[in-house]
């Protein structure tokens, strides 16, 4: 589901298992997203961008 939707956090992906009848933590869902192996998060283009 994070892949599918990069964007979303560990409240959100909680969230929608949770309404898909799964009984998972928010911790967990957290701790599997920061986890090894996992991608960080890309930077938005512009938001901290120096001023040139």
């Amino acid at each position: 589901m994070a892949a599918q939707n990069p964007r979303w956090g560990h409240r959100r992906i909680h969230g929608k298992l949770t309404r898909l009848a799964h009984k998972i933590a928010a911790s967990t869902v957290r701790n599997i997203l920061n986890g090894p192996g996992s991608t960080p998060p890309r930077a938005a283009a512009g938001r901290h961008g120096s001023s040139s």
